[in-house]
């Protein structure tokens, strides 16, 4: 299956809470979890290989787990990082895929406030140039 969509974010957050207490964070900055797309944006999994093998140490011994959110009407992949061996299946940590400049920016400062810990975060913008035109 060739990818459609150009990946425009990527971001890891480090989080340490409970997967309940995680998904009612989420839903308090905007991000919903839905299962739409999930075969579809399946193909875009081996982007997170990258951050992976960078951190390693942070998610050595997490399951993962990928799920599809939407923030602002704008579709999110996302890479919970789940650490199975705590009782009450503690998130370790998060990443977040987005095909939409400006989106994770927004996000990520939102999740900070909610105390989440910001470890990696690129995103692709657009220069806007002003044009001075001579008469």
């Amino acid at each position: 299956m060739e990818n459609r969509r150009k990946v425009k974010g990527l971001s890891l957050m480090l989080v340490n809470k409970d997967y309940k207490v995680t998904l009612i964070d989420l839903e308090l900055v905007g991000l919903k979890i839905t299962k739409e797309h999930v075969r579809f944006l399946n193909s875009y999994a081996k982007v997170f290989s990258e951050i992976e093998a960078y951190h390693e140490d942070l998610i050595k011994g997490c399951i993962s787990v990928l799920k599809v959110g939407r923030y602002r009407g704008r579709l999110l992949l996302c890479k919970f990082y789940i650490d199975d061996k705590v009782p009450g299946n503690r998130v370790r940590a998060i990443a977040f895929l987005t095909f939409s400049s400006g989106l994770l920016k927004d996000l990520v400062k939102q999740l900070e406030c909610q105390g989440w810990k910001k470890v990696f975060l690129f995103e692709v913008s657009k220069w806007r140039t002003k044009s001075i035109s001579k008469w």
